[in-house]
Order: structure tokens, then sequence, then C-alpha cells
């Protein structure tokens, strides 16, 4: 990799080598071994014209006579999509490893993140609050059922603590603002920039931010695929911001009166329960532990690369796998990850695989795309990190 290699060509190279080592462990990749032909015609079918045709004019070869003034784009983008989308991750990983990562088409790449992104970290719906394992074997998709397999019912417990922020409205659907997941007695945690959309005056400082009678809050633990009960509280009182803009954190107090709050999450503050510091032939490196984030991904408008990863991003409940990938000095605090995670994700809980843990509190992505909601890599505040900061005080004693 190159040392003046922008952000995009890093996250472009490495998604080549994520496509290279999913090739060699399926012995070659085709639109049928990774399941990815409903996947494609799903989300280039709805995407908007304007942008189907861009990605028509960046594909390098459509199907033989096939011309943009003989069918609708995104009916050419389909049928592009299907026979291309393997072959123009090739050429972006053979570009790559030419040293030619500035070349790589905006089809190419997204062409290597649904290959990727599709077997290798796959958002996993509930069924009545029960996980479901991914739909194949294939890439590292092996793993995770494994995963699950063994772990279901521990995963089922930490998921059945998250619920999903919603602002209630009368005579229409309620507005889902984010995730939250339970502390102490009667808390649950979430992200400042959730609580915005519903204090009663959001120009003052945070610290001193209340709840707007007028924007009632709901927070529902039992939003899941076929959820035989529900399990509804309102939110009773703000009970912390935290002022500095890198802690992105906020607590509530739940109204216990609508009947017994799911089980408060356990916590982790081991700095390994995230990753650690290696030597590796004498130079330093980071290996990041493997978590899982629960949380409620939405997207009102669906963009092409929510639709390949997630299908419908409808605010139900999912766990998306993945890798602490980095500890940056900026933001402080925090910790990169690649679980697939969307904007109904602020305020999940980022849960370590080895002991089912509270290690981070999701709360965005690095240099995201508004358009796409795709980003370099997805930020959590450690909790490993936090130091003498008075949240790391809140999260032991379970209170405020």
């Amino acid at each position: 990799m190159a040392d003046d290699a922008t952000p995009d060509d890093k996250a472009t190279e490495r998604l080549a080598k994520s496509f290279r080592d999913l090739s060699r462990k399926l012995g070659g990749i085709t639109l049928e071994s990774v399941t990815l032909r409903n996947e494609v015609k799903r989300h280039v079918r709805r995407a908007e014209a304007a942008e189907a045709t861009e990605l028509v004019r960046e594909s390098a070869a459509g199907p033989a006579g096939f011309g943009l003034d003989e069918v609708s784009a995104p009916t050419a983008v389909a049928a592009v999509a299907e026979n291309d989308v393997v072959s123009a991750a090739r050429r972006a990983a053979e570009k790559v490893d030419n040293g030619e990562t500035s070349k790589v088409t905006a089809f190419e790449r997204v062409s290597l993140e649904a290959i990727v992104h599709l077997t290798g970290r796959p958002p996993l719906r509930y069924t009545d609050g029960k996980v479901q394992p991914p739909p194949n074997d294939e890439g590292d998709n092996g793993r995770w059922r494994t995963f699950i397999a063994i772990a279901r019912k521990k995963i089922n417990d930490a998921s059945a603590s998250v619920g999903q922020v919603a602002i209630a409205r009368e005579a229409r659907p309620r507005q889902h603002v984010g995730t939250a997941w339970r502390l102490g007695d009667d808390l649950i945690v979430t992200n400042r920039h959730v609580a915005f959309e519903f204090v009663r005056d959001n120009t003052i400082a945070p610290p001193e931010w209340a709840l707007d009678p007028r924007r009632p809050v709901i927070v529902d633990f039992n939003v899941t695929d076929a959820a035989t009960t529900a399990r509804r509280f309102p939110a009773a009182e703000l009970v912390y911001c935290a002022p500095e803009a890198h802690v992105d954190v906020a607590i509530l107090r739940l109204d216990k009166s609508a009947g017994a709050l799911p089980a408060p999450l356990p916590l982790d503050f081991e700095a390994g329960s995230v990753g650690r510091e290696l030597s590796v032939a004498g130079s330093p490196e980071f290996r990041g532990e493997e978590v899982y984030v629960v949380g409620h991904p939405f997207r009102a408008i669906a963009s092409q690369q929510s639709l390949t990863v997630f299908g419908k991003a409808d605010g139900f409940k999912r766990c998306s796998p993945g890798l602490v990938t980095v500890l940056p000095n900026d933001p402080p605090m925090s910790f990169e990850h690649d679980c697939s995670t969307l904007g109904g994700n602020s305020g999940s809980c980022v849960l370590s695989v080895s002991r089912h843990r509270v290690v981070g509190v999701h709360y965005g992505g690095a240099d995201v795309e508004v358009a796409t909601s795709m980003g370099r890599a997805n930020l959590a505040l450690a909790l490993a990190r936090l130091g003498q900061h008075r949240l790391a005080t809140i999260f032991r004693q379970g209170r405020v």
C-alpha cells in the first residue's frame, strides 16, 4: 500500500485483499457461489434511474447488443450487474495488484463491496427474538454459522436487552431514531446525536438537555421478524449527556411501570477485549478482536449499497459480526470496526464474540457518503479507553 494513498484507495485495497482471500477459500467466485444473483437484481432494479445510468457508463462492458437507448437504465444495470459483477471485482483486484488503485471505477468498487459484505459480514435477522444464521457456508459465513450455532443462546440473551428508539406520533407510524441498550437498574444507553432528536431545546449545552413532552420517546426491545409480544417502555427522563464532542453518549431512564425490563448488559473494560499490539517482523501491528453489533439499522430511502448489504433496512433488529480494525488517536477513546451498520444503528452496543460483554458504543462512520451511508470504517466509543471520564464511573456503577 502506497504511503500517499487516499482513504478511498486504502479502503479499496482492503476490499481487494478480502476478495482475494474469499476467492482462495471458495476456489473461485461466481454469482452462484456467493448467492449474489438475486441480491444484485433486487438492489439495481430499485436504484434511481440517474444513478443506474451512471453505473452502466462506468461498467466496462454490458451484454452484447445492450444499449442505453434500447432499455430503461435500471433494466440495463440489472443485466450488466448480473453478468459483470464478478468480473468487475476481479478487474478491481487486478488493478490493486498492479499498483493502479486510483483507476478502480465506482462500479468495480461496488462489485467488490457486494461480494465481500455479502460473504464476510452478513447482518443477521431475528425471528421472534432469535438470531438467524447466515444462509450458507461460503466465504466467512461458515465461521459465523459456527459462531451462531455454538453461542446462539448467549447472543439471544444479550440481544433481548437491545431496543429500537423511536418517537411516538399520533395517528402516524412512530419515527425510528436509533438504538439503545440496558444499563443498571432502569437506564438505557444511546448516542447523544440520537437524543438530539427528542429534547426540548437542542441549542443549549448537551448536559442541560431535557426530554420534550411533545416528542414522547419509546424504547421497544422486541422489534424483530414474527415477534409474538411487544416489550415497549416510555422514556421518563434524560439523565446524562456527555459534554465532549467525541463522547457521543446519552443515558435515559425508562418508566418501569410498563413491566419488567430486560436485564442490564455486562460490560467489559479490558483493553485486550478490543485488540492488542503485536510485534510482526519487528514492526508493531494491531490485531483486533472479533465483535458483533446488535442494533436496528434503518434507511428510509435505500441506496444501492444498503440494499446490497442489508436488503430492506427496515429498523428491525440485526446482529452484524465483524472485527475491531484500528485504535485511532483521533477521535480519542474510540475504535474502528467493520461490522455492517446503518444510521439506525446509532447507539448500538458492540459486544465481544468471546465473552458477549459490551466493549463499545457504536456511534457512526468515518468518511461516510450521505447518498450511500457507506464509509471507510465504523466508529465506536471504547469502554477500555474511557479512563477517568465520568462516563466510566456511570457505566461501572450502573447509575447516574
